[in-house]
């Protein structure tokens, strides 16, 4: 997954793990109101001065009558966040939060198709459009809208959002009302989150929802390669995360994938020593992928050599 450009708050909660939606406060009022109340005396995870005056306004409103004033929702989130990085970094809440699966896929994506065209088009043939009847330059707000209605149907936590509007119209002869239609999702999720984007076009609001999740929102290169056509998504994935000094990989496996996450707040990559420079080259992570594809069943033991190797890199760096 690339290194995001980072999110605006009022959308943590589509990326972050333990970051509540403006519904789920309501639907846990009480329970997010002592909450709120426990954290208005907890500097450490306060966002601005204004927090801890925030924190027991909204605590006193959810405890007392179940309302919560969506103005105060990106502060919040911005607490609630902090939180999170308090549970993985007591001292210095240096640590990123836990990302949601949901958007680490979507990070996945949006960061392929922007960097291989053909991939694009794999994905809007295999949703039931023809790539072929659509112009070049609007496949590429095609593929996101596909990407955004895949996340929004991964979870049943986000079918709040989706009963708000009417369904998704899903027609193959039409890829721009579908589009249409995705905008216009998105423009109730904002309201949502206290935040009006109607100025917006459908085909603007996907990619501006794109870029405020801290993603790829418009494509490195459209320019197709005809002698390599896509057939099948990647199956190696190498994503970075932030561990302690002690991490170098993590390597999983699921559903036929790999992911490679490399630990980008080791120290051998603020060195630029060679070692450095080769260790944080995404084409050696894809080798190291593609050898456990086919070695699999050795996994363990391959991770295994990396945390032996890593312990090796401490003490050399």
């Amino acid at each position: 997954m690339p290194e995001s450009q980072g999110s605006v708050p009022e959308l943590f909660f589509l990326k972050y793990k333990g970051v509540l939606s403006p519904w789920e406060i309501i639907l846990q009022a009480k329970r997010l109101g002592f909450k709120c109340k426990k954290y208005a005396n907890w500097s450490e995870v306060h966002a601005t001065s204004d927090s801890k005056q925030i924190l027991k306004t909204v605590g006193d409103s959810l405890i007392d009558s179940e309302e919560f004033d969506i103005a105060y929702y990106p502060e919040l989130s911005q607490i609630w966040e902090k939180v999170q990085r308090w549970a993985k970094d007591k001292d210095g809440f240096s640590l990123e939060p836990d990302l949601l699966p949901e958007y680490e896929k979507l990070a996945r994506m949006a960061d392929v198709g922007s960097k291989t065209p053909n991939v694009v088009d794999l994905m809007i043939d295999e949703f039931g459009f023809s790539c072929d009847s659509i112009e070049i330059d609007d496949r590429w707000v095609v593929f996101l809208s596909i990407c955004i209605h895949n996340f929004f149907h991964s979870k049943k936590r986000y079918e709040y959002a989706l009963n708000l509007v009417p369904g998704v119209v899903i027609n193959k002869d039409q890829p721009e009302v579908f589009v249409e239609s995705v905008g216009n999702f998105l423009t109730t999720l904002y309201l949502t989150a206290g935040f009006d984007t109607s100025s917006f076009s459908s085909k603007e609001v996907i990619p501006y929802f794109i870029s405020e999740l801290g993603l790829a929102s418009e494509p490195v290169t459209v320019k197709r390669e005809a002698e390599k056509k896509v057939t099948s998504l990647p199956k190696v994935w190498v994503e970075r995360y932030e561990g302690t000094q002690l991490e170098l990989v993590k390597f999983e496996y699921s559903n036929g994938d790999i992911f490679v996450r490399v630990n980008k707040a080791n120290r051998v990559f603020s060195q630029g020593s060679e070692l450095g420079l080769l260790l944080s080259s995404d084409a050696y992570w894809t080798l190291v992928g593609k050898a456990i594809e086919t070695n699999i069943s050795q996994i363990d033991e391959i991770q295994d050599f990396y945390n032996t190797f890593a312990r090796h890199l401490r003490s050399t760096t």
